[in-house]
């Protein structure tokens, strides 16, 4: 797959690529990623059905012809003068990798560049999904790279591995919904209109959307000149000279009065979804500490009520029932005053 610019599709070898969001079925996404151990795993058994969901089905699926893919070998062999290569192309000047505990490196999403950060929306959209709304891993970059210079890139085996990393985190959201709905419906899987259908909010990327996703205004243009590498050992593999058409940066002033209001709404909704992500994370906090407290009270209300009826002979007034909802996932053996964590967890 060679990408131009920024259009409404994907530029390939004589035709064009778009990530269609069709109908996805839940139930049936649910039960092929129940049957999908891991990466690697080519079929995937659902409702007795086998479907295939290697990368040549994949790339079938959505009509793209066999390229060279330059983007596997040029991310697996990155060395440190191409990982900084890549960073001067897609972001803004003066930004530097930001390295973990764990040695893994990210960069801050808002360092890239306007034209990075419409091929991001899209990549975490359709392509290569991610919750992160802050940061970059450097597997992204790395893609991102490839798509603005031009790289070919295989689409299916991006896609395919995605799969494979959903099916081993056992938790959050289920990846690529729609293509696994229609892989499976192509095989000829029974599905039922009657079934829950998943409601995306994920539409089309239209000049709103792009115009949304851009920091500054587009008449501006790139905020420095395109890096270029240097040839000799160490440079990273060249990419074809017709792959790459520059994005048109000319708008009129409506239009640019429009791009700085959008500019100013997206800047309060970023904010916005840092704080919620903030106050997610808060509230849990403070659950975690009242399920902890009541826990105590709890222990403590069962103590005070076994040592009031040893040293009372006569009947005493009836003792208040501790409300049991408040802790429902955790048991209380009342015999022994032992507290335990349930198999489940609400």
């Amino acid at each position: 797959m060679k990408i131009s610019s920024i259009p409404s599709s994907l530029s390939i070898s004589g035709g064009s690529f778009v990530l269609i969001q069709l109908k996805a079925m839940v139930p049936v996404v649910r039960e092929f990623y129940a049957h999908l151990a891991g990466e690697g795993q080519r079929s995937v058994y659902v409702r007795g059905v086998q479907v295939s969901i290697d990368e040549d089905t994949i790339n079938q699926f959505y009509g793209l012809d066999d390229v060279e893919d330059l983007h596997t070998e040029y991310a697996a062999n990155a060395s440190t003068k191409w990982l900084d290569c890549a960073l001067e192309n897609v972001c803004v000047a003066d930004t530097t990798w930001t390295v973990s505990t764990q040695r893994k490196l990210t960069v801050p999403m808002v360092n890239l560049t306007p034209q990075c950060k419409v091929w991001y929306h899209f990549l975490k959209t359709r392509l290569m999904p991610s919750t992160h709304i802050q940061t970059l891993s450097k597997d992204r970059v790395l893609l991102l790279d490839s798509i603005i210079s031009g790289r070919p890139i295989d689409v299916g085996k991006i896609i395919f591995q995605g799969l494979g990393v959903c099916a081993a985190k056992k938790c959050g959201s289920l990846w690529f919904p729609s293509l696994i709905t229609s892989l499976c419906a192509n095989r000829g899987v029974p599905i039922f209109d009657t079934e829950e259908r998943l409601l995306s909010s994920k539409g089309a990327i239209t000049k709103t959307t792009i115009a949304r996703l851009l920091q500054v205004k587009m008449a501006e243009g790139p905020s420095r000149p395109p890096h270029n590498q240097e040839d000799g050992a160490g440079q990273a593999p060249q990419v074809p000279t017709n792959s790459t058409t520059a994005a048109s940066t000319s708008r009129s002033p409506t239009q640019a009065d429009l791009t700085n209001s959008l500019q100013m709404l997206e800047k309060r909704m970023s904010l916005a979804e840092v704080q919620q992500y903030q106050t997610m994370e808060m509230l849990q906090q403070m659950h975690s500490q009242q399920q902890q407290y009541w826990n105590y009270a709890k222990r403590r209300d069962l103590a005070l009520k076994k040592s009031l009826q040893k040293n009372f002979t006569k009947p005493i007034f009836p003792i208040p029932e501790f409300p049991n909802d408040v802790l429902a996932h955790v048991a209380v053996d009342e015999e022994t005053d032992e507290v335990g964590e349930d198999d489940e967890e609400d």
